[in-house]
Order: structure tokens, then sequence, then C-alpha cells
């Protein structure tokens, strides 16, 4: 949802509970960039491991 139909919803509410949203919200996107950057790491932690089993042969994981 764009930020400015979020905002024309949250006005709609009570502010309380438009401050709940809020909050909820924003604990939302703060678990989704610490996911994305658990995803990164575990991508970088592969492309390391790649790189050390390279010439090894066949490794089955």
């Amino acid at each position: 949802m764009e930020p400015s139909a979020l905002n024309n919803l949250l006005s709609k509410l009570p502010p309380n509970i438009s401050q709940v949203v809020r909050v909820i919200i924003s604990m939302q996107q703060e678990a989704i960039s610490q996911r994305d950057e658990t995803i990164r790491a575990l991508e970088q932690r592969i492309k390391e491991l790649e790189a050390q089993f390279l010439g090894v042969g066949s490794v089955d994981l």
C-alpha cells in the first residue's frame, strides 16, 4: 500500500489506534530489514563455502 493511501486510512482512525498501527508497521519494517540482512549474510556465507570447496569435487550437502 502506498504511504499516501495508508496515511489517508490512518487519519480516519482514532489517534490512539492510529499510533498503535504505526508502531506495528514500524516493527514489521524492522523485522523485514533484519530478515533481509540475515539473507544477505547467509548468501555471503554460501559464497564463501562454495569458494572453499571449489576444486574439491562434488560435495553433497
